[in-house]
């Protein structure tokens, strides 16, 4: 994928919606809601979901696609952050504070990553039921930059891009906060669970025949995001761009991950639609190669990404183009 096809991939970038957010914070509860439903493929305004018995309000939208497969059409989920927009340094709006408000189950990650929601809680008055996904117990957590977690460490938070994990450890746990919720009950759950954990089981497997036998492991990002997927699949992140939100590398720096990318064959250079891709796309010229955009989080607004599988199944193929089918612009 060129510079041309990696942009219209991409979606809004910080500069933009960073300063959208702060304008419509400005206008009080009554602006217009940019919260999306994560139901499979769906979209639009679940503020307005008149129908809807049970509000369930994620803080980022992958919680909202592993949700959305485990309640029924009683339940409306909701997202804080947009879509195109990336939760570091989110800026809360008034009508984020009137949607926590109604909850009735908060969904969040925990950590760093969305460190705002509790700012949220406090101003909504009350705490809902919850689910802090780094506080499902046994993940196997991992620190920022693929090493072992030190007990002083902030974990990586990004866990659902390992659809095992997912299966095996944070499925069963939420299910049983969506349970407590459920109008259908606890038994509707149970079997909408299972459905979805033979789903992610064959997900593993394709992923895993996907990235068999492609050309090199080792790949560069534009932030540590990587590495449960790494992880899972034997990949290999040499380093990250930006080693955290924001900060980016000196010239130095730079021209050393440069010379390191071309030292272990990298192919590709992968980007995100929620960055600006501009230091990406000098890396990649730099050492001669194409950049393919990978998406950590998800977009109910594109079919590719709208589901959490789907969102699984648009990265693997990314890697693969990464890493063995991504040839230089």
């Amino acid at each position: 994928m060129d510079g041309a096809s990696e942009a219209a991939r991409g979606g809004a970038r910080p500069g933009g919606p960073l300063r959208s957010r702060r304008v419509l914070a400005g206008l009080g509860a009554g602006s217009a809601a940019l919260a999306l439903a994560c139901s499979p493929g769906g979209g639009g305004d679940p503020g307005h979901d008149a129908a809807a018995e049970v509000r369930v309000v994620a803080t980022v939208v992958p919680l909202a696609l592993l949700a959305s497969p485990l309640a029924s059409s009683r339940v409306a989920v909701e997202v804080l952050v947009p879509p195109g927009a990336t939760p570091h340094g989110y800026e809360p709006r008034p009508s984020d504070v009137a949607r926590l408000a109604a909850a009735d189950l908060f969904l969040r990650v925990g950590g760093s990553l969305d460190a705002w929601a509790a700012r949220l809680l406090d101003a909504a008055g009350r705490e809902p039921a919850s689910f802090v996904l780094l506080d499902v117990p046994d993940l196997g957590l991992r620190g920022l930059h693929g090493a072992p977690l030190r007990p002083t460490e902030e974990p990586d938070p990004h866990v659902w891009l390992d659809p095992v994990r997912v299966r095996d450890r944070v499925l069963p746990v939420l299910a049983r906060r969506v349970a407590a919720v459920e109008p259908e009950g606890p038994a509707a759950v149970a079997g909408r669970l299972e459905a979805f954990r033979r789903e992610l089981t064959s997900l593993d497997g394709e992923i895993r025949g996907l990235l068999e036998g492609i050309p090199t492991r080792a790949f560069v990002s534009f932030h540590p995001t990587w590495g449960y997927f790494a992880e899972r699949y034997g990949l290999r992140e040499l380093e990250a761009l930006e080693k955290a939100p924001g900060r980016p590398p000196s010239p130095a720096e730079l021209a050393r991950l440069a010379e390191l990318a071309r030292s272990e064959g990298v192919r590709a250079v992968l980007l995100e639609p929620q960055l600006d891709p501009k230091l990406g796309r000098a890396l990649a010229r730099e050492i001669g190669v194409a950049t393919v955009v990978a998406d950590p989080l998800g977009d109910p607004r594109d079919p590719e990404r709208s589901t959490y599988a789907g969102l699984m199944r648009f990265n693997a193929r990314a890697f693969h183009r990464a890493l063995g089918g991504a040839s230089p612009p």
